[in-house]
């Protein structure tokens, strides 16, 4: 019977979250900074919102799995884990 390791697999989620969410700050700070300084549309900002987070995300996944093995079961824990680390960051610097 095959031992699983599970750790190397947890790092690899971990490492996934954190590029990702340093990615996805950085990118929406620039948006910020790019919708303070020009007259982009109120219907373009939901849209450069998900293409931010499907690219930190996929960043993220690419950067952080070092393992290739259980890729899709890691990128879905590492997509849900990035959606509510996400939520709560971008909650908290919304109440400020």
């Amino acid at each position: 019977m095959k031992k699983i390791e599970i750790k190397p697999d947890i790092a690899d989620v971990l490492k996934a979250v954190l590029f990702a969410t340093l990615i996805s700050l950085a990118l929406v700070l620039v948006e910020a900074i790019v919708i303070k300084f020009s007259s982009i549309p109120l219907k373009a900002i939901m849209p450069i919102n998900i293409a931010i987070k499907l690219t930190s995300i996929f960043l993220g996944c690419l950067i952080g799995f070092k393992n290739k093995q259980n890729g899709i079961l890691k990128g879905v824990i590492a997509g849900l884990v990035y959606m509510l680390l996400t939520f709560f960051i971008f909650a908290a610097l919304n109440a400020f």
